[in-house]
């Protein structure tokens, strides 16, 4: 992570190793947005023969399909939590940090920010006019990070509890 600090999430009881491999969780956002868009078909079909081979009898279909889901699946997450954390975050007061033009106004700056290793406050602010101040952006993704980690361990008991 180049140019950004760990951020300090013990409020929320995340400890910075737990942070980092959240946002590497997050960093891979663009990979599986690549899996979705050019990996639409499998590159070969399964060989039919008489003879027997060692390989294993794997379907590539199938393979794909499931990388897709996953690839679709992570994403969602993503992208629901951060539109859960500008919705839900309120400031000392209880009032909304956001209004009603969150979709514009912060929504796609702090996707940004979320999924590029790269991206500091000061680029948002800028080059993509940011319009909420440097402490409102990190409040946000504080809580973002900690949503995360909440739906992370959701899904994952969710899976567990399918399979037993």
């Amino acid at each position: 992570m180049p140019n950004k600090r760990d951020l300090k999430l013990d409020k929320y009881g995340i400890s910075k190793f737990r942070y980092r491999e959240l946002a590497n969780f997050c960093y891979q956002y663009d990979s599986w947005q690549d899996i979705l868009k050019y990996k639409t078909h499998t590159v070969k079909s399964l060989q039919i023969t008489d003879m027997p081979h060692g390989n294993g009898t794997g379907d590539p279909t199938e393979a794909l399909v499931e990388e897709r889901v996953e690839a679709s699946a992570n994403s969602q997450l993503i992208e629901q939590t951060l539109i859960q954390a500008i919705t839900t975050l309120k400031d000392g007061k209880g009032n909304y940090i956001c209004g009603d033009e969150w979709e514009t106004r912060i929504y796609p700056q702090t996707m940004k920010a979320i999924i590029c290793t790269d991206i500091t406050y000061t680029y948002l602010w800028q080059k993509m006019d940011i319009s909420v101040s440097k402490n409102v952006f990190n409040n946000i993704r504080r809580y973002f990070y900690y949503l995360l980690d909440k739906n992370k361990v959701g899904v994952i008991r969710t899976y567990f509890r399918d399979i037993v």
